[in-house]
């Protein structure tokens, strides 16, 4: 705009009615005038548009909120700009981890107490939901969610097997909690239209808890069946020893050389052959006229008439 300069009178360059002589003819030039009057400017823009700077962390999102009521988008990680009449509060969006104890008793009636931990997360475009329907308090997704659902579920799992089947079937057990989570907090989340708010990543059954009682018996179960496997083992070294004993002796024998003895005729060929002598002997002794007389051990020499 040209025109005369208020302070001068001479034409002007750039006269501006709000912010005096820009540049004009003459020596003056109003720098302090025009500084005040474009900050001046500049605040009332500010306040009318409401512009602020908010920044949020990585692995994190930023729930708005305005006059209480909670925007429907979420900021992203790193610097934003928002309304001066807004707060952000930053939500995180990162795998973490639940660590719950259950109170439980087994199908033997047994009362165990699991310790069960949980790896999970929350998607960025479900946080707004969560927020509106569960709270943005410390623990409230926790305690409003997880933790009731370890409590039905691990109370609905121990009952179908005994305190035993607990720790010798723990990877049955283990996957029958997990599934039994995934079903429960889809439901809780479906029922609260928040379907798939929360991701469960991992579940793991970090101990199994049982009264003194119970250990003591499981102990002296361990050290009966320890005693019994000692004993089995040393009846069966005791038979090897044995047999080992009696090949060797075998062995022995049959190395040993044998003696040779005389041939003798089986014994009814020695009978017939004394038959014969006793019979040529009562021949010869009836044509002499003299008598047999068999000898006895009392009298081997007795003579006979």
């Amino acid at each position: 705009m040209i025109g005369d300069c208020e302070n001068c009178g001479h034409s002007a360059m750039y006269h501006l009615p709000f912010a005096g002589c820009i540049k004009c003819s003459c020596d003056e030039f109003h720098v302090r005038s025009l500084a005040a009057r474009v900050g001046l400017m500049l605040a009332i823009l500010l306040v009318v548009t409401g512009c602020g700077c908010e920044q949020v962390d990585s692995g994190h999102v930023g729930v708005v909120r305005r006059m209480g009521a909670v925007s429907p988008h979420v900021l992203p990680e790193g610097f934003n700009w928002v309304n001066v009449l807004d707060s952000v509060e930053e939500i995180s969006v990162q795998t973490g981890a639940t660590t719950t104890k259950a109170q439980a008793a087994s199908k033997d009636l047994q009362a165990v107490e699991t310790e069960v931990a949980i790896q999970w997360s929350t998607p960025a475009d479900h946080v707004v939901c969560l927020v509106q329907k569960f709270g943005t308090y410390s623990g409230s997704w926790t305690n409003g969610i997880l933790e009731p659902a370890v409590q039905e579920v691990v109370k609905a799992v121990s009952a179908r097997y005994t305190a035993e089947q607990l720790i010798t079937q723990r990877a049955e057990v283990k996957l029958a909690i997990e599934l039994g989570l995934n079903e429960f907090v889809g439901k809780t989340l479906k029922d609260r239209e928040c379907d798939g708010g929360i991701r469960i990543a991992n579940v793991a059954v970090t101990n199994f808890h049982f009264s003194p009682e119970f250990n003591a018996s499981i102990e002296a179960k361990v050290k009966a069946e320890q005693d019994a496997l000692r004993a089995e083992n040393e009846k069966r070294t005791r038979v090897t020893q044995a047999e080992a004993r009696a090949k060797e002796k075998t062995r022995g024998l049959c190395s040993r050389p044998r003696s040779r003895k005389p041939w003798r005729p089986p014994s009814s060929a020695r009978a017939r052959r004394s038959n014969r002598t006793r019979t040529s002997s009562s021949s010869a002794s009836r044509r002499s006229g003299t008598a047999s007389c068999p000898r006895t051990p009392a009298a081997p020499f007795r003579s006979c008439r």
